[in-house]
C-alpha cells in the first residue's frame, strides 16, 4: 500500500483515515512517503484500530516519527494521528459513527478483510466515513486470493449507491531481518531504516535488513453514486 501511494501521492486527498492500521507500519510509511511530495494533496491522516494494546504501540510509533524530526512540523504540512474506531458503530448508528460519518475525503485499508462476520461492518464503515462528494474515494488493498476481500467486494457491489473498480497490482511483501533489530543499538532510528527500505526497494529483492517477496494484490477503489438533485421547478412551467 505505502509503495503504491508513494508512486501515486495525489490519491491521498484532504482528510484521510486508515482502517485496521495495527501498529501503524503501512500508514506511517504512506504518510512519510507522500507528505513531502510536491504534488501531495493530503491534509491529515488518522490511523485507527480497535484494540487498546495495538493502539498504544501505534501511538508510540507515530510519536517517534514526530519527535525524531522525520516529518516536517511546518503549519502547512499534513498531520498524522491515532484513534480508536469500532466498525460496528456504523452498523448500530452509535458511538463514533455519530461524529465521524461523512467527514473524510479518503479512506484507506490494507489486508483487513479477514473475518467473514466483520465484512458487513467493514463495508458500512468504509461507506459511512466518506464525505458525500463525487471526489471521495476508498482505496482497499489485499491479496487477490483472500476470501474475505472477495466477500467485501461482493458486499460493496451489492450496494447500488457505491461504484466499485478493481485493479490488479503487482505488490511486494517485506520481511524484516535480524539486522533491522540492530538499528537501536547503532543509535539509528528504526523508522529511518523503514523509509530507506521503501525508497530503495523498487527492483530489489534483498537488502541488509529486509527480504522482499512478490505477490498479487487487488486494489479496490470505491466511490459514491450520488443522487442527482432535482432542478428547481419554475412556477411558469406549471400548467
Amino acid at each position: 500500500m505505502s509503495m503504491y501511494f508513494a508512486l501515486h501521492p495525489d490519491l491521498l486527498v484532504g482528510r484521510c483515515i486508515e482502517l485496521g492500521s495495527g501498529v501503524g507500519l503501512g500508514g506511517i510509511l504512506s504518510f512519510l512517503l507522500t507528505s513531502q511530495h510536491p504534488n501531495r494533496r493530503l491534509e491529515s491522516l488518522t490511523l485507527t484500530d480497535y484494540k487498546e494494546q495495538v493502539l498504544d504501540r501505534c501511538r508510540a510509533n507515530v510519536q517517534r516519527i514526530l519527535t525524531e524530526g522525520t516529518s516536517s512540523s511546518s503549519s502547512s504540512s499534513p498531520s498524522i494521528g491515532v484513534d480508536k474506531l469500532d466498525w460496528y458503530d456504523f452498523v448500530r448508528g452509535t458511538g463514533q459513527s455519530l461524529t465521524r460519518a461523512g467527514t473524510y475525503d479518503t479512506v484507506i485499508a490494507c489486508d483487513c478483510a479477514y473475518f467473514y462476520p466483520d465484512i458487513a461492518a467493514l463495508s458500512s464503515t468504509l461507506k459511512g466515513l466518506l464525505k458525500q462528494r463525487e471526489t471521495s474515494r476508498c482505496f482497499i488493498f489485499g491479496p487477490s486470493n483472500r476470501g474475505g476481500l472477495q466477500r467485501l467486494i461482493s458486499q460493496m457491489r451489492g450496494d447500488e449507491s457505491i461504484e466499485v473498480a478493481i485493479e490488479n497490482v503487482g505488490m511486494a511483501r517485506y520481511r524484516l531481518d535480524s539486522s533491522f533489530d540492530t538499528a537501536a543499538e547503532q543509535n539509528q532510528p528504526p523508522l529511518d531504516f523503514l523509509q530507506a527500505a521503501a525508497q530503495q526497494a523498487q527492483g530489489e529483492t534483498e537488502s541488509r535488513f529486509y527480504s522482499r517477496y512478490d505477490s498479487s494484490f487487488l486494489l479496490v477503489t470505491c466511490s459514491l453514486r450520488l443522487e442527482e438533485q432535482p432542478e428547481n421547478t419554475s412556477l411558469s412551467n406549471i400548467d
